[in-house]
């Protein structure tokens, strides 16, 4: 696609001037590639700059610790690769609280993001923090296992119920310790209730939309005629399209909302 909009003049280079000699054997993007790719590789560069640079820079204090234990745990250390990605993890999220790490399988994503998490609330003061890791069901346990590989003096377990979760949450509350709620996404997903946003009002006896306090109603068919009564409690027990809507305010606030999400009561 490239070489041939090259040819016919449909693909330009930005600031190139047609018959410039500097393209006279310039036939193909390959040949473009080939003549200039020195230039455009040090114009990413220069645009491009990395967070850590581990050719001019050393990794942290609290990851060189990290990487100890973890020889002494495993009797392996992490690559310099891995503690390069590591350290650029920690300083976003020291910048931004926010940062994605993408890899392919066997990278080490696991240890990368655990020593990253570590290293960064070390070096915040340390002491007990409380994390959860949501990630498929069948690598659940194995996030556990690399954790106590990882983390010096942590606390890990698989949660799947509120019961887990308040139980991770006394040992958060009673000690020092980083905890480490790992919570399947099949879990996640199925961990929380839903109730309709609507109110019962006891005076106007019927359930009000929550902004513009009008009467939800339904339709009711009797013997072929249809027609409108306000709405009783059966007509939200099922989430759908036409419980979601106020009739009067036009807008969707009369949908459901998640009235016990699986973390949030204790921790948001």
């Amino acid at each position: 696609m490239l070489t041939d909009g090259l040819k016919s003049g449909e693909i330009e280079i930005p600031g190139g001037v047609r018959g410039d000699p500097a393209f006279k054997n310039i036939k193909s993007f390959t040949n473009y590639l080939e003549a200039f790719g020195t230039e455009i590789a040090k114009r990413i560069q220069k645009t491009f700059v990395p967070v850590f640079d581990p050719s001019k820079e050393q990794i942290c204090t609290e990851l060189k610790e990290l990487n100890g234990y973890i020889r002494s745990k495993t009797g392996y250390s992490l690559y310099d690769a891995q503690l390069a990605g590591a350290e650029a993890l920690k300083r976003r999220l020291e910048e931004e609280r926010l940062v994605i790490l993408s890899a392919a399988c066997g990278t080490g994503k696991t240890k990368i993001g655990a020593a990253a998490l570590y290293a960064y609330q070390k070096s915040k003061g340390g002491g007990a923090r409380i994390n959860v890791i949501t990630c498929p069901s069948h690598v659940a346990e194995k996030w556990v296992r690399e954790l106590y590989e990882t983390v010096p003096n942590c606390i890990a377990r698989v949660v799947s119920s509120i019961t887990d979760v308040d139980r991770m949450y006394e040992l958060y509350k009673t000690s020092d310790k980083p905890v480490f709620m790992v919570l399947s996404k099949e879990s996640a997903r199925g961990g929380y209730l839903r109730k309709p946003t609507v109110m019962w009002n006891k005076r106007r006896k019927g359930f009000i939309c929550p902004v513009c306090g009008a009467v939800q109603e339904m339709t009711v068919t009797t013997d072929g005629i249809s027609y409108t009564v306000p709405a009783d409690s059966i007509f939200f027990h099922e989430e759908n399209n036409k419980n979601h809507k106020c009739q009067s305010y036009g807008e969707i606030i009369v949908g459901y909302f998640a009235s016990r999400l699986f973390i949030a009561n204790h921790f948001f």
